[in-house]
């Protein structure tokens, strides 16, 4: 619905009057014009520059547990995944990803996860994020991981329910629930 304002006054209606009868109902089109209360965040978004871009990740699992970061600073808990670099395809961004934030790597791609759209406003920008994620395995969670992660990030392993229970977004646990159905649930052992 479009709401426009002309600068003209609407003409009131008639002064009530009193009496002992109810008031009569203001006629459609006398009664004031007022905008929808989301009229200012509708109007702050359409003036917000717009970015969009790729990023793809992976619910990387082993031993019926699912890697996570946590990211003390902001309070959150995530699934690896960033950008896409020029030139890198969506697999290898992934798998980038998941070593440099976690310092594991991915070792089997076990699925396709495929695609969802996520839109945020963050300083001032609406972004529209298009994430593919991949199913992926990595060595025992027991041991350290090979390399060191991002600072901001810790590693941590946890069980498919806990993993579903304390991701901090939405998005996330969908790609969790899709990455179970997938067969994520019990991911092939690798050979000694």
């Amino acid at each position: 619905m479009r709401f426009q304002y002309s600068g003209a006054k609407r003409p009131s209606a008639a002064p009530a009057t009193q009496s002992n009868h109810a008031p009569q109902p203001v006629h459609p089109a006398h009664a004031p014009l007022t905008p929808p209360p989301n009229l200012k965040f509708l109007l702050a978004q359409k003036e917000m520059k717009k970015r969009r871009y790729t990023a793809c990740g992976g619910v990387v699992v082993r031993q019926d547990r699912v890697l996570v970061l946590l990211r003390p600073s902001r309070h959150e808990v995530r699934l690896p995944k960033g950008h896409v670099e020029s030139g890198e395809t969506c697999r290898e961004a992934a798998a980038r990803e998941v070593e440099e934030e976690s310092g594991y790597a991915a070792t089997a791609f076990l699925a396709d996860l495929g695609e969802q759209v996520v839109e945020f406003d963050h300083e001032g920008c609406h972004y529209v994020r298009t994430e593919r994620y991949f199913l992926m395995a990595t060595g025992d969670p027991d041991a350290a991981s090979p390399s060191p992660a991002e600072p901001q990030f810790e590693p941590a392993w946890l069980t498919w329910e806990e993993a579903l229970d304390q991701l901090t977004y939405e998005a996330e646990r969908e790609w969790v629930r899709r990455a179970r159905r997938a067969g994520g649930r019990r991911p092939p052992r690798e050979e000694s």
